[in-house]
């Protein structure tokens, strides 16, 4: 889990999605479900981790996408805000 950056991101890099990719990624944890409560044999782990890989992999193009389409705009402001209420609590 260490190659994916968004596992350790701050408040002001949040992942934002579209609604399709929203709902590519509901769909892919559908499949988990479906996957997780079926009978399970041999192939059951593998295909629930193939799942979680390609979950990882569309997260982090989604995460790495939205640095490039966006400006970085207050985000030096809103890391001083976090900063802030850190310390306060």
């Amino acid at each position: 889990m260490r190659h994916y950056g968004f596992f350790t991101y701050s408040a002001n890099e949040a992942l934002h999605v579209s609604e399709p990719e929203k709902e590519l990624l509901l769909a892919l944890f559908n499949t988990m479900k479906t996957e997780l409560a079926s009978r399970l044999d041999e192939f059951s782990q593998e295909v629930v981790i193939a799942q979680l890989e390609l979950l990882f992999t569309y997260a982090n193009r989604f995460y790495k996408r939205q640095f490039l389409t966006r400006k970085a705009g207050h985000s030096d402001l809103l890391q001083q805000l976090e900063e802030t209420l850190a310390d306060c609590f």
